[in-house]
């Protein structure tokens, strides 16, 4: 079994330190392998983001995922899903230009791709340009399609111009939105996973 494997197989189980140390022996076995810089990058973020508590290790996860997911663009600069996941961790830390600037990219090399325009909406809606955000959630909503591999894209389309509406004042719109999101979540989430999540929630 390849290392890459291993580290997607304990990932998808929620073991995300096992599974980065598989990452990070799958781009030393092969760093000419861009699936293995992204997961690697996918993995140390996840990391980081259970790792609240320690302010040291959370920056040096970040740094690694910054670093694999930049390793990633450095062998297809075309890339367009590694600039949604740059643009994540950007948004994430607070650099809301260069998350901007990455989500642009994944739409240009990504157009026709609905995760694209959510990662670009995610990031317009943190500049707080409302209405260009309203305008590309609308695209990504207008390309998904019930065969795309990234399911979520309707309704995380829906939440993200609900937000936007919201903070313009437009309750109405704002709310259907929200519930149209809602109802997305409802048919791709399974009963109990849904129930899972209200309870966290």
């Amino acid at each position: 079994i390849a290392m890459v494997d291993l580290a997607k197989a304990y990932g998808n189980q929620g073991s995300y330190e096992i599974a980065l140390i598989f990452a990070r022996r799958a781009t030393e076995a092969d760093p000419g392998s861009l699936n293995a810089w992204r997961f690697r990058g996918l993995l140390a973020l996840e990391r980081a983001r259970k790792s609240l508590s320690d302010k040291g290790l959370r920056e040096t996860l970040l740094a690694e995922a910054e670093e694999a997911m930049s390793s990633a663009l450095r062998l297809d600069p075309r890339a367009w899903s590694v600039y949604c996941d740059r643009s994540t961790l950007y948004r994430e830390t607070g650099r809301v230009q260069q998350a901007l600037d990455d989500a642009s990219n994944a739409v240009r090399f990504g157009s026709s791709k609905g995760l694209a325009h959510v990662a670009k909406a995610s990031a317009l809606l943190d500049a707080r340009r409302l209405r260009d955000c309203i305008d590309t959630a609308t695209v990504a909503i207008s390309l998904h399609s019930e065969k795309d591999d990234d399911s979520f894209v309707l309704d995380e389309a829906l939440f993200i111009r609900a937000d936007a509406y919201g903070q313009l004042g437009e309750i109405d719109l704002a709310r259907a939105d929200w519930d149209a999101s809602v109802k997305a979540m409802e048919e791709r989430i399974k009963p109990e996973d849904l129930e899972k999540l209200k309870k966290e929630a």
